[in-house]
């Protein structure tokens, strides 16, 4: 059996991938393509990748099993993938990059306290000190970079949706970690994203003519949206949310605002500030302080967690 630390950092390679995703839509958005389009066209590109991947593994469609989980997995469809990509894409394109960051990084802290709430996970005082460590290396990484210098910070309705994808992320987490072990990873997968697919129909049929003015490069991008962020890595945070829990990977979660300026930094030419590489060192600091010495709760695959199954 592989150790925790293979599935953090499993989880850790997610967060980095989902870290591109705001500079990738950032790229396409000042490419002149719609943040709405991007969203159903990354919920189709996804839906089709999944319709292929349950043949080619041998698995049929569990409808049953679906149907018996229906309104989890269709709560998941929307909080994980249609509401949370287009809440996230347009809370973008109102505010400034530091804002956005800084207020998806809340979603660590609202993963760990609704975990410990709602699912009863462990709590103490080490991964609390992790979550306020590694929020305000957050809050110092977006202060650093100056984006709130000259017009401050503000408070409307751009941030009250940001505020909304936060929200539905650490739900979807939370329903995951509650109902992902219903069914396997592949069939949870398929099912989510047909939901979305169902969901986002409307909006695609409405941004239909788009498509056929799409370049090459545009396409490239959202075959990696949807195939990489999108897929493989929905697959792989199904996992470690059902192996780690839902607030370990929520605590790891913290990177992803650190990952999306840094990716910014190197692929957009947007400055970086030694407060910047301050407030990313002090979020590591934090994720090691919450999921170094904490008790994981009950691993889903096995009924046990990881530390009780070293032990026996």
């Amino acid at each position: 059996m592989r150790s925790k630390h293979f599935y953090f950092a499993l989880v850790g390679v997610v967060i980095v991938a989902w870290g591109s995703v705001y500079p990738a839509t950032r790229y396409l958005t000042l490419d002149g393509v719609s943040p709405y389009f991007i969203s159903v066209m990354r919920v189709l590109i996804t839906f089709v990748a999944a319709t292929v991947m349950v043949p080619l593994s041998g698995q049929k469609w569990n409808a049953p099993a679906f149907k018996k989980h229906f309104w989890p997995f269709v709560a998941m469809g929307f909080t994980g993938a249609f509401g949370f990509f287009i809440l996230m894409n347009v809370g973008v394109q109102y505010t400034q990059a530091g804002e956005s960051a800084l207020i998806v990084g809340l979603n660590p802290l609202l993963i760990v306290i609704f975990s410990s709430l709602l699912l009863g996970e462990p709590f103490g005082w080490r991964k609390a000190l992790g979550v306020v460590l590694a929020f305000f290396g957050i809050v110092l990484a977006v202060v650093g970079g100056g984006v709130f210098a000259h017009t401050g910070f503000s408070w409307g309705w751009p941030e009250c949706i940001l505020l909304l994808a936060a929200v539905c992320w650490a739900s979807y987490t939370l329903l995951s970690r509650r109902y992902g072990h219903c069914l396997s990873y592949l069939q949870g997968f398929f099912w989510i994203f047909a939901s979305a697919f169902v969901m986002s129909l409307p909006m695609l049929i409405y941004y239909l003519p788009d498509i056929s003015s799409l370049t090459l490069t545009q396409w490239l991008w959202l075959l990696y949206l949807g195939l990489g962020p999108g897929g493989v890595c929905f697959l792989l945070w199904a996992k470690g949310v059902n192996v780690l829990g839902a607030s370990v990977c929520g605590m790891i979660n913290s990177f992803m605002p650190i990952c999306s300026i840094l990716i910014s930094g190197l692929w957009l030419g947007e400055p970086l500030t030694w407060m910047q590489i301050t407030g990313a060192l002090l979020v590591a600091a934090g994720v090691w302080q919450g999921v170094s010495k904490t008790a994981l709760p009950v691993n889903y695959e096995t009924g046990r967690s990881l530390e009780a199954a070293d032990e026996g």
